[in-house]
This record gives C-alpha cells, structure tokens and sequence, in this order.
C-alpha cells in the first residue's frame, strides 16, 4: 500500500508542478505586450528520492522557483545609452529651437536688418541733406535695435523654458526615487521567503530606464539585495526604503536660476549643477547655461560693437542743425558686480559710460591686491591695463645734465602699448640722439628700461621729481631715482600696477567709469568686481532720444576742423561723417580684428546650424545602438509567442499525463481491494 501511495503522491506533486508551469506559461503569453516584462520560466527539480530495498526511488518533481530570464550587464549597457539619447536628443531640440530664433531663410533676420541699417547710411552719404534719406535711417535704425532686442528676448525666454524643464525634471526623478524606494522595500518583503520578486523587479528595472532618461545613475544592491541608487556622481538618491529629495534653489551667480543639489542624513550638500553627465537634465542644463548664454554673449558683442563704434563717430559729426556730440544710439549701461567669492565689504556704487569714444567690447575685472590697492585686468585680452591720467602722465629722465620730460596720452594702455610709447618718446627726445628699449613682461608684470651699449650718458629716472607720475604705474613707487647705464638695464622693483583705492573715488578705463564703495567694511585683497561694457547690449539696443525726435540732428557731416563753428548751409551737402558710418560694415572691428560685425554674427548663425546637425546626428546613433541592445535584451527577456505556445503543449501533456498516472494508480487500488 505505502507504493500505491507513493506513487499516487508522485503524480499529485506533478500535477500541481505541471500546473505551475502552465501558470508562469499563461502568464508570459498574458504579458507578451508589457512594456518592460521580462520573460519568466518555471525551475523544475525532482525531489528527495525515496529509500527502498533496491535502491533509491524517485519521489516525483517539484516546481522549485520562478526565475526572471534577463541580462543584467546589458540592462546596464541600456541604462547608460539611454542616458547619453536623452542627453543628445533633448540638446537636439534646444539647438532646433535657437535654429529657429536666428532664422535667416525668411529674409527678415538680422542680417537683413544689418544691411538695410548700412545702406541707409549710404544713402544719407549721397544725399546729406535729404529729408526722406534721413526718416529711412531713423526707421531702418529702429528696426535693427528692434531686431536685436527681439532676438535676446527670445534667448531669454528659451533660457526660462530651460529652466522650467529642469525644475520640472527634478520633480520627476524624485517621483522615480519615491517609486523605486517603495519598491525596494516591497521586494525585500517579498522575497524573504526565499523567493523572486519578478514583477517588481521588471517594475524595479522599467523606474531605471525612466531615471535614466532623465539622468545620470549609478545602481548597485546591498548585501540584503535592496537597490542603492547614486546620481551625478555620489549623491545619494536612493538607499533601501529611503530617498533624498533632488532641490532646485535659486543661485545668485547665475541670474537667479536654480542650483541642483541633494543634502544626505548627515547634513552633507551636494552640489551636482555641473557634475550631471547624461540624461535630459545634462541638455537642458547645457541649454540654460552654455549653449544659450553662449549666442546672448555673441549678440550682445554684435549689438555692442555696432553701438560703440556708430556713437565714437557719430559725436564727432554735425548735424543739419549744427548740433554736435550727439550719439546716435543709447550707450551701454556697464554691468559692474562683486563676485561671490569676495569677504570684504565693499560694494558697486555706480558704473557708467564715461566716454563714448574710448569704449571697447572688452570685459574687466577691478582685482584688489590689498584693502588700499587693486589692478584693473581684461578678462577678454587677459592682459593687465594701466589707466593714465592727469594724477600719472609724467616721467622726468636725466640724459646726463640733459632733461627728458614724457607727457603719455590720457587714457588706458596694455603693458606692451605703455612700454612702446615711453620707448617711442625716449628716443625721440633724447637730446644726444641716444638708443633705449622699454619692454613689459606680461608673465611677471615688470617693465625693464636698458640703454644701448654705443650709449655715452647714463639715463637717470628722477622718482624725487614730482612730474615722474608715472613711475608708481611702472613698478618704481618708492624707490630712489634709478639710474640705466650704457649697455645696462633696470627692472622696475615692483609689480606693476597697484592703484590707490579710496572709497567712493571712481575708477576709469577704457571710457567706463566704476565706483567701488565700502558698504561695511573695506574690500580684502583676493575680492574681485566683475564689470562688462556689453552684457544685455542687444537687450537694451535703442535709437538716442534726440535722434530718435529729430532727425535733422543726425551727424552726417564732417566738416573741416578750420570751419568751426561750420556754417549750416554747408552742413546740407556734406556727407563725410555719414560715409565713415557706411564703411563700418566692412571694418574687422570684432574676435579681435579679424571679422567684421556681418561675419560675426554669421559665425554664430552658421554655429548654431552646425549644432543642430551635430546633435540630431549623435541623437540618431545613439538612438541606433540603443535600438541594438533592445533588441539583444529582447532576444533574452522577450516573451517568444512560438516558444510559449510549444511549452503550453508540452506542460498540458505531462499534466494530461499526470492525471492519467492518478487514475491507473486509483484503477490499481479498486484491483487490490477486491482480491
């Protein structure tokens, strides 16, 4: 009887496996649509033989566990090529978008408002004191200041969508984070048991790739197998069943836009605004940061130029009415700032244009050496500027019992102009026609006076004489007269350099005026003040009040300075100053004197184009390979519709079979019983 028995429990026990199997079977077929699911297969084992007489016996089979069929390394591989396609695909639709804002395909861009702006002024050239050739240059001028404010309005607004984006993507990898913290502690749950939390790992491994789309992670389970999950580097999102909140919070170095980061338990921050790689965010953060404050720097260089260089001459001309220094356009208020960094107490009092005729397109920086000295130094030229004034223009040299007095130029020269024009005056006014050099070491920022070997007189800078100025520029402040043999030199013992800083006194250069003011305390040598002469030009770009009501006073002409004040009839055919005005478009007045306005923003054009291609084409191969390892993965996990049907036969078989073994055992025992 306990045979009978035995063999009755073999064929119960392989009832119950063979209808497990047709259950994981069933539930693959129900699943061959789901996004996500990964194939499952039931693991069949037998079971503990019996002991018999002859040996051991086979009990049967046991459906042991229900395994997930996948491939970790290439869920892995999908995870980081899903993060680069975002990357690439939502930087793709940024560039589109610029694409579309710096569109000259409809002949209605700023290129095309650029040429109608010269040849107006051509045509005023032709016909000076032509009525309607001047209200065409008032429209037209209108127009390209309309164009450029405009066209930075819109970069603006992309920036702010940007922005948006980004707050809004945040959100999402904390829903994210939320989902696979819960999951984490549901699969914990489920598989104390021993057993496989399938589905909620497909759901586990579905939250990744949405993550991952979103941004870049590095995952890795714990040895109780629960999910940690570290963004940008190792700020911690996820850690068993808890989550840390990814936060935007407004960063004044960055006009107010939002900062990312994740403080952890320990109250540690983490800044990732710079450290994201991949995902969208990486795209909407270059969008906001790089790529479109990149095209407003070149607009605004564009609009700066066109102001600066119309208003230097236009100043200088007469209008039909005889007026003159004029400007033709607004001038560009000097964005001045203190960066972050700064521990002193000072502050931006006032920053304005102080001469039109001096100002360039550069960028400064007033660095402070100490509380009472600071450098001016361009950040565009990256070279030190020493401003020269009334208060420094002088240097008294003795040439032996003769005196040699330099009067520099008002104004803001480079280390190697400054040298250049001391030589220049040197050997022009030495009275025994003696040979000197004077060169500025830019890595050191030492000037070095050397006299010619074929020299018979000693040159001797009087730093005792009050017309020598100029020295504390130099590097000489303090120091006793200093005296240059024939066939020597002399370098300046000091950094040049090192203006006095006084407190609300304003500092000049390059036409910008800037007044820096203790608020609580001084300024601390190391705090610096960032000034730019063209930032938001383009935003700000507008015809002078006075021109913009008048346009008789439009200086077109230029008369002979021996004819001032001129006569207004005369005014009426002269187009000299209109005709320089013309010829601006084709001057190299921008990167440096090596292209004209047209041709930089033609740059940026054909940049933003070139971007457009770059991006859409990386979006399309990564989109490929991430295409293959789909694929791959689906060759692995994917539910084969033939391969099921093929096991729900085979299952339903040894199941009819089972069954079957169930009734000749039950036909066996009715046997018994008779006899």
């Amino acid at each position: 009887m306990a045979n009978m028995y035995s063999i009755l429990n073999i064929a119960q026990n392989a009832l119950f496996t063979q209808q497990t199997a047709l259950q994981v079977t069933g539930h693959n077929i129900a699943n061959v649509n789901t996004p996500g699911f990964s194939r499952q297969r039931a693991t069949l084992q037998t079971t503990i033989p019996d002991t018999s007489s002859v040996g051991p016996l086979g009990s049967g089979v046991q459906a042991y566990n229900v395994e997930r069929v996948m491939d970790q390394f290439i869920d892995k591989q999908i995870y980081q090529q899903t993060s680069q396609h975002s990357l690439f695909d939502s930087k793709s639709t940024s560039f589109t978008q610029l694409d579309t804002i710096f569109n000259e395909q409809s002949g209605q861009g700023l290129n095309q408002a650029m040429t109608d702006f010269w040849n107006s002024w051509q045509d005023l050239t032709n016909n000076p004191g032509g009525t309607s050739e001047r209200t065409v240059l008032q429209t037209k001028s209108s127009a390209l200041a309309t164009a450029f404010q405009t066209t930075y309005l819109s970069l603006e607004q992309q920036r702010v969508d940007s922005e948006n984006r980004i707050k809004q993507t945040a959100s999402e990898v904390n829903s994210i984070g939320k989902q696979l913290a819960d999951l984490n502690l549901k699969i914990v749950q489920t598989e104390s048991g021993g057993h496989d939390a399938n589905d909620l790992r497909d759901q586990q491994t579905d939250l990744l790739n949405q993550l991952a789309e979103k941004i870049d992670f590095t995952a890795f389970e714990d040895k109780d197998k629960q999910l940690t999950v570290l963004v940008s580097g190792d700020a911690p999102l996820v850690s068993k069943s808890t989550t840390w909140q990814l936060k935007t919070q407004a960063d004044p170095n960055n006009n107010n836009f939002s900062k990312l980061f994740i403080t952890d338990n320990s109250g540690t921050q983490f800044d990732i605004t710079k450290k994201v790689t991949g995902g969208a965010l990486k795209g909407y953060l270059d969008s906001r940061d790089v790529d479109v404050p990149q095209a407003m720097d070149m607009l605004d260089q564009s609009a700066a130029s066109m102001i600066n260089e119309v208003n230097r001459l236009h100043v200088d001309g007469y209008g039909l009415d005889g007026s003159t220094n004029n400007k033709f356009f607004n001038t560009i208020t000097p964005m001045a700032s203190p960066e972050q960094k700064n521990q002193g107490g000072a502050m931006i009092a006032n920053a304005a244009v102080q001469d039109v005729r001096k100002v360039t397109n550069d960028d400064f920086q007033v660095q402070f050496v100490t509380a009472d000295k600071f450098d001016i130094y361009d950040t565009t030229k990256s070279e030190y500027r020493y401003d020269i004034g009334a208060q420094n223009d002088g240097l008294v040299f003795n040439e032996g019992s003769a005196a040699i007095k330099i009067t520099l130029d008002h104004g803001t020269y480079n280390g190697q102009d400054l040298a250049k024009e001391i030589e220049t005056q040197l050997n022009n006014n030495s009275p025994n026609k003696q040979t000197y050099q004077v060169s500025y070491d830019a890595a050191t920022r030492h000037f070095t006076l050397s006299s010619d070997k074929q020299n018979q007189q000693n040159l001797v800078l009087g730093m005792g004489n009050d017309a020598s100025t100029a020295g504390s520029i130099l590097g000489f402040e303090n120091s006793s007269d200093v005296t240059v043999a024939p066939g020597s030199s002399a370098d300046s013992p000091k950094i040049a350099g090192h203006y006095d800083y006084s407190s609300g006194d304003p500092i000049n250069f390059d036409g910008i005026s800037v007044v820096v003011k203790n608020d609580t305390n001084p300024p601390l040598g190391g705090d610096v003040f960032d000034v730019s002469g063209t930032k938001e030009a383009a935003k700000y770009m507008a015809l002078d009040d006075s021109i913009a009501a008048d346009a008789n006073k439009i200086a077109a002409a230029s008369p002979d300075p021996s004819q001032l004040p001129p006569d207004l009839t005369t005014l009426q055919g002269d187009g000299n100053n209109a005709s320089k005005r013309s010829q601006l478009q084709d001057k190299y007045l921008m990167a440096q004197g090596t292209q004209t306005i047209a041709a930089f923003y033609n740059g940026l054009v054909s940049k933003v184009g070139a971007m457009v291609q770059q991006n859409t084409s990386q979006a399309s191969q990564t989109n490929f390979v991430l295409t293959q390892l789909q694929q791959q993965r689906e060759s692995v996990s994917g539910v084969n519709l033939d391969e099921e049907m093929t096991n729900l036969m085979k299952f339903q078989q040894a199941y009819n079979a089972s069954a079957k073994m169930i009734t000749t055992v039950g036909a066996m025992l009715d046997t018994l019983l008779k006899m």
